[in-house]
């Protein structure tokens, strides 16, 4: 897919963005366009990355690291691999989606070859947080629900997609977000 990067700016400007595109969202979108250009992906799969990450990263569409105090994270502590004290603060959400727990810092860091267990911060690289994410969604990494569950030859499930990152909140958001990033592809 070539993606006319021009019309692409001034659609979501027009129908997304309730401010102008800072130089850091248009370089975070123009990497993620780059990226999603040399994929060739599914157009209603790219429109859900960019809508997911327009969501998740809270509209910066740059890799984001989840804020919160130590005596915040100390509730984590236990959970889903999280096993000394201070994992829960360690392995906070951070990416283009929020990776968190121990677990999936070790799940995802074994799948794309990087030691994330040992070095957290570096899914704040763009290049990891697209890893990340784009394993994570095609191969159903997060939840078990990929991609191709929601856009396929049969359906285009724009609000339940959400469930492939978690439990459905801010779907209905994501899906509007979806469809308006899918007309300015």
């Amino acid at each position: 897919m070539v993606i006319n990067k021009k019309d692409f700016f001034s659609i979501v400007q027009s129908t997304i963005s309730e401010k102008l595109l800072n130089q850091k969202q248009k370089d975070g979108f123009g990497y993620l366009l780059t990226k999603i250009e040399r994929l060739d992906l599914d157009k209603r799969w790219a429109a859900y990355i960019l809508a997911t990450v327009w969501n998740d990263t809270l509209n910066s569409m740059q890799p984001v690291s989840e804020k919160g105090t130590l005596r915040h994270y100390n509730k984590y502590e236990n959970l889903n691999g999280n096993i000394f004290f201070g994992d829960g603060y360690l392995y906070r959400g951070r990416g283009y989606v929020p990776l968190i727990w121990r677990d999936n810092y070790e799940k995802f860091g074994r799948i794309i070859g990087i030691d994330l267990l040992g070095e957290p911060d570096v899914v704040l690289k763009p290049e990891i947080a697209w890893k990340i994410l784009i394993v994570g969604m095609t191969a159903g990494l997060f939840t078990g629900d990929n991609l191709l569950k929601y856009f396929n030859d049969v359906d285009s499930d724009w609000v339940e997609a959400r469930k492939i990152i978690n439990n459905s909140d801010d779907g209905e958001k994501i899906a509007e977000h979806a469809q308006k990033f899918f007309e300015a592809l």
